[in-house]
């Protein structure tokens, strides 16, 4: 009983010290003075404008002379070199009449593939620890199979062809021909 007599006393004296305190926060704000701030710039709207203007210009300049350097970099460099410097693959499909393992039991059956020295990565996402990555597609309506050899950090493309099967199993066996025929050829000196 006492306790609760105790804290409704503690409680009404907190809200007038609460009351209090905003009453005095009030009067110290009235009290001060307002001071109002302008700065003069030595330039004129126009030439603020025009020297963002000219910045902008000045960083896309930049920007296009860092990317025909990159270009320049990547066209210089020998695509036969890069082929044959190829030791990691990796297979896609953009198809459905064909299937990356169909290419990767094609080319472990040939034993010049293992003469190559050429590693196969099978992880999904890890297509990134390859040097080429081959990429294999059938056109609508065809029976063309077509392969494209692209170099992973470049870009470039280091090789292509396309063989005519009636089905996946088919074409699998005639693409790891012509595509171990592609890099073979270019490492021979």
């Amino acid at each position: 009983m006492k306790t609760m007599r105790i804290t409704r006393i503690i409680v009404l004296l907190s809200a007038i010290i609460g009351v209090f305190g905003i009453q005095a926060m009030a009067q110290s704000e009235d009290d001060k003075i307002k001071v109002d701030v302008t700065v003069h710039s030595d330039k004129t709207a126009d030439e603020r404008a025009n020297d963002k203007l000219r910045e902008r210009e000045v960083l896309k300049a930049a920007e296009d002379r860092h990317k025909a350097e990159m270009a320049a970099a990547i066209a210089a460099k020998d695509t036969k070199a890069l082929l044959a410097q190829t030791r990691t693959i990796y297979i896609s499909s953009s198809t459905t009449y064909f299937k990356p393992v169909m290419l990767q039991n094609a080319f472990r059956k040939r034993s010049d593939f293992d003469l190559l020295q050429v590693a196969m990565i099978d992880a999904y996402g890890k297509q990134d620890l390859a040097d080429a990555i081959i990429e294999i597609d059938r056109p609508l309506f065809t029976y063309y199979f077509t392969y494209k050899i692209t170099d992973r950090s470049t870009g470039l493309l280091l090789g292509t062809g396309r063989v005519t099967a009636f089905d996946g199993s088919i074409a699998a066996g005639k693409l790891a021909e012509k595509i171990v025929q592609d890099i073979a050829k270019a490492r021979k000196p």
